[in-house]
């Protein structure tokens, strides 16, 4: 089957309001009072103290690591590959992430000129107005858009060259897409090889203190939640249906299935035993890469 047929791409815009602004006066002052050189010393000002503006830039990384980079696989740059089994999944979780947006988006329009006039007291006399755009432009830096197309394909060329020409070029384009699919899958080589090594490292680290730090470390739920993720939604990321990929999501979805956390944490020889497993794949998929 085609592989225009199992992916698409997703390219999905961010802005946001960057809420700090450089103070050359200040930077001057302190360059004075330190005996610095000129240059040496740079100052910025965190414009409005707002919750607000705080979840708007989590959410927007948010979108970027925990769908883009989880859903998707990387095609160039800001373009994603996307495959039709996981587009339901993409959108529903876009979606979540885009209500709390608009929720934060009206809160930071209802409060903004209250936050402009706190910053008075706040920054006292490095209060200046004219840093603060309106609260209709501030709005208006917050833009999220997405954009879908197909992958391209050397019979989408419509142009009027000698048959020999064309043809070259449509080779040349089915190359091009072939090629940045074996990177895609090597992508997800990668992402299932970090997402293993992230759990044997959080199992044999687990009751360990390590030196200067104040406890010893836990394992986390998140780290087994991200194993069950990858298990899943693997046999959708292996667009090209690469027999190593197939085999490390067999062994995910036979070995791994049921972790558990709790259990995990309080049982030694489950840790040791589970570790082994993990490790097994890895290696396994690392063979098979190299």
């Amino acid at each position: 089957m085609s592989i225009q047929n199992e992916a698409i791409l997703v390219k999905v815009t961010q802005s946001t309001w960057g809420n700090r602004k450089s103070d050359k006066d200040l930077a001057a002052e302190v360059i004075s009072q330190k005996g610095a050189q000129q240059g040496s010393i740079s100052v910025s000002k965190a414009l409005i103290d707002s919750p607000d503006v705080k979840a708007l830039t989590k959410i927007s990384g948010q979108i970027t690591n925990q769908l883009l980079r989880r859903v998707c696989l990387s095609w160039e740059d800001g373009v994603h590959l996307l495959p039709v089994d996981l587009i339901d999944r993409f959108e529903d979780q876009l979606r979540k992430f885009n209500d709390q947006r608009e929720k934060h988006l009206r809160s930071l329009g209802e409060t903004y000129d209250d936050l402009v006039a706190k910053a008075q007291y706040r920054l006292g006399s490095a209060f200046c107005e004219s840093d603060y755009p309106t609260r209709d432009e501030v709005l208006e830096k917050y833009q999220l858009t997405v954009e879908y197309r197909p992958l391209p394909t050397g019979g989408d060329l419509r142009v009027d060259l000698p048959a020999k020409r064309l043809e070259a070029i449509r080779r040349d384009v089915e190359a091009q897409v072939q090629a940045k699919v074996q990177k895609a899958a090597e992508v997800a080589h990668d992402r299932v090889v970090d997402t293993l090594q992230s759990l044997i490292d959080g199992l044999e680290r687990h009751g360990k203190k390590e030196e200067g730090a104040k406890r010893a470390s836990k394992f986390s739920d998140n780290t087994v939640e991200k194993v069950k993720e990858i298990a899943q939604i693997l046999p959708s990321l292996n667009i090209n249906n690469d027999p190593r990929l197939t085999k490390a999501g067999n062994d995910l979805l036979t070995k791994l299935r049921d972790l558990d956390a709790d259990e995990l944490r309080a049982d030694p020889a489950k840790r040791k035993h589970t570790a082994e497993q993990a490790k097994a794949i890895v290696d396994n998929l690392n063979a098979f890469f190299d």
